[in-house]
């Protein structure tokens, strides 16, 4: 038997009553679609994706956060807070570290520094 449209009744569809979200102008026809793909351009209508450096499977989707209620929003929110911070209190070691070493170098250049001066001053006793 074939099937044609006489053979749909009008209580099997339903009508769209929201609120239309498309952008005036933004549309591409199937012929531009097919011409774009072909030539290897994305259609634009994808959601851009999100890039996680060496990503685990127990890492938290970003993308799915929406969908949490706020307990684990929170949960969230206080783990990765402490992750910045143990990050800050690293980098502020870091800092000490470095500051400490330039202090120590620039005191061991002030030391060479009068060495040289007091050789030279002895040199040119010397040489008198």
């Amino acid at each position: 038997m074939k099937i044609n449209r006489f053979h749909y009744k009008k209580s099997q569809f339903s009508k769209n009553t929201g609120a239309s979200i498309t952008i005036p102008g933004e549309t591409y026809t199937i012929r531009e679609l097919l011409i774009r793909h072909t030539n290897g351009l994305e259609p634009m209508v994808t959601k851009s994706p999100i890039w996680q450096e060496n990503a685990t499977h127990d890492d938290l989707d970003l993308q799915k956060t929406h969908s949490l209620d706020l307990t684990e929003r929170d949960e969230i929110k206080q783990q990765q807070k402490s992750i910045i911070d143990s990050i800050h209190s690293q980098q502020n070691e870091k800092t000490k570290q470095l500051e400490q070493k330039v202090q120590e170098q620039a005191k061991n250049s002030l030391k060479n520094e009068e060495a040289n001066q007091e050789q030279k001053k002895h040199s040119d006793k010397i040489s008198d």
